[in-house]
């Protein structure tokens, strides 16, 4: 908790240092930002990264410089090189190599389509290797309920803040305000220029909950978690998003059926639907959403086909797809990890579709690749288990949260299709735990190795 208190007053000088165009706060909060991330024990690392996630576009000096949440990541990699690695662990080359082939593939392709090496490529790189790296030596001790609670108390806190300091002029050049076609209301999406990448972040948040919900004991940190799943649901709300709604009605629908299935009493269950109505009604009755849920009311409305019901997206996937399976060497080898090719090629936009993305930029070959390489990861966080179905319900409410967004989004290039496929795999251990059929390492103990 004491590192998740630094964390909090970190980004309240950052706030108060962006509310004050201060460079000396800005600074500060981003030196403390680094030293947090790099001298905290390692096991930290993944929640405060999450904490950070929702932060990270105002997380630099200037709106046009790097956030300080992609350029802490290869000192990381370099500390835990210079540390040694931990003699107890047993490295495989398929962590070496396989990063290693991608490479060499990547820069082949990009040699051949004459594409240049980039930032977003490098990052790219370097997580392929440091995530390997990072979960042999630390895997005992990335907890997912830490996860899950630094993830919420970091998109709330950025929730509010972006609230307050969408207020001042200056920060309009960090925060975007999208009242276009919105009737004059305003379409919010916290630090972020896209209300769907905002609203994508509290889905997997709300879904964290959900799953650590199943597994706790407390009525008090029960109470605490559907307050702020509550929470978490009326900025969602505010950013009007089609795909925010979509995935949120399908995570209700699973959980209510996982409810019902639950090993619960009945009348624990009916308290629980009963709670649920209550705030639903207050909601309603107090008119607390009015202006957004009548929106809601009018985009549905305007839904007649595929394209209107995806806002033009799926005209975009068809685009790409034709492009894809009239160019065979793009289609078996990508573009390599590259700057968008189609958008100036054929004056069009992103794929706004992450599966399709995924092909474009990589080719079913490194699909292939991707595949094995996360597989690689699951099999060192997940032994082999017997889920009951009410866990594997749990684990699909992760899984929609985390996956359904990418059909909206381009997610290949940003931290979340690490950090968040990591999180999906870490509740996959959680849920599993004390079922596994391997007696191996019982993966929810710890190493030894004191977590501040």
């Amino acid at each position: 908790m004491k590192v998740l208190i630094l964390a909090l007053l970190d980004v309240l000088l950052l706030a108060i240092g962006h509310a004050y165009s201060s460079q000396v706060l800005l600074w500060g909060a981003l030196i403390v930002f680094s030293v947090v991330i790099i001298v905290s024990h390692k096991g930290n690392f993944l929640p405060l990264m999450l904490f950070y996630l929702p932060w990270s576009p105002v997380l630099k000096p200037t709106p046009n410089s790097l956030t300080f949440a992609t350029v802490v990541v290869p000192v990381v990699f370099l500390g835990i090189i210079a540390q040694g690695f931990n003699k107890e662990q047993k490295y495989k080359m398929a962590h070496i190599v396989l990063p290693l082939f991608f490479t060499v593939y990547t820069i082949f392709v990009k040699l051949w389509n004459e594409l240049p090496i980039d930032m977003p490529y490098l990052f790219f790189i370097i997580m392929l290797f440091f995530i390997p790296l990072y979960v042999r030596e630390y895997k005992a001790d990335i907890s997912f309920e830490r996860c899950a609670l630094f993830l919420t108390v970091g998109i709330l806190t950025a929730c509010v803040a972006a609230q307050i300091l969408m207020n001042y002029p200056h920060m309009l050049q960090y925060i975007v305000i999208d009242n276009t076609e919105r009737n004059g209301v305003t379409r919010l999406s916290g630090f972020y220029g896209d209300a769907n990448y905002y609203s994508a972040q509290i889905l997997v948040a709300i879904a964290a909950l959900l799953t650590v919900m199943g597994k706790t004991k407390s009525k008090t940190l029960v109470a605490l978690q559907i307050a702020s799943i509550v929470t978490l649901l009326y900025f969602g709300m505010l950013s009007v998003s089609k795909m925010f709604m979509l995935s949120l009605v399908s995570l209700v629908v699973i959980w209510l059926i996982n409810l019902l299935l639950e090993k619960r009493s009945i009348s624990n269950k009916l308290g629980v639907i009963v709670a649920v109505a209550s705030v639903v009604g207050i909601v309603v009755a107090n008119n607390l959403l009015a202006d957004e849920i009548s929106l809601y009311f009018i985009r549905f409305g305007m839904v007649s086909d595929t394209s209107s019901l995806t806002t033009g997206r799926s005209d975009l996937w068809q685009v790409y797809i034709n492009y894809l399976l009239a160019n065979t060497d793009k289609l078996f080898l990508g573009i390599g990890v590259s700057p968008d090719q189609v958008r100036i090629l054929l004056h069009t936009n992103n794929a706004h579709n992450s599966l399709i993305e995924i092909v474009y930029q990589l080719g079913l070959m490194g699909v292939l690749f991707l595949w094995s390489w996360w597989k690689g990861i699951y099999r060192e966080l997940v032994d082999r288990t017997n889920m009951d179905l009410s866990k594997w319900l749990s684990f699909l409410i992760m899984a929609v949260a985390v996956l359904l967004p990418w059909f909206a989004l381009d997610v290949l290039f940003f931290h979340e299709f690490f950090y968040f496929i990591l999180l999906l795999i870490l509740a996959k251990r959680y849920l599993a735990e004390g079922t596994s059929v391997n007696h191996g390492l019982d993966h929810h103990q710890t190493s030894g190795r004191k977590i501040a």
